[in-house]
């Protein structure tokens, strides 16, 4: 859900005002879904993190393994020296 609002600017009940309305979104209703413009790795990760049903769903493990989380990984020297050029 976090990675859904980063990547929109906005939580996807926002507009949700009564606890029986969010129940419905978040048991019944489809899952929440980026919108095709975005890049196709972050909107099947989402979609897989999303998915509700837990047979279906895939695991931390998996997750890890996701092209969204392994494709252009910068090195840890990357990391520390974006980390530096923050101070």
């Amino acid at each position: 859900m976090v990675l859904f609002e980063l990547a929109t600017g906005k939580y996807p009940f926002a507009d949700i005002s009564t606890f029986p309305v969010l129940y419905d979104f978040l048991c019944e209703k489809p899952e929440p879904r980026l919108p095709e413009e975005f890049p196709g790795d972050l909107c099947d990760f989402v979609a897989q993190c999303l998915t509700r049903d837990v047979a279906v769903r895939q695991d931390t493990s998996m997750l890890c393994e996701h092209p969204f989380v392994t494709t252009d990984v910068g090195t840890v020297e990357d990391l520390v020296a974006f980390f530096e050029s923050l101070s």
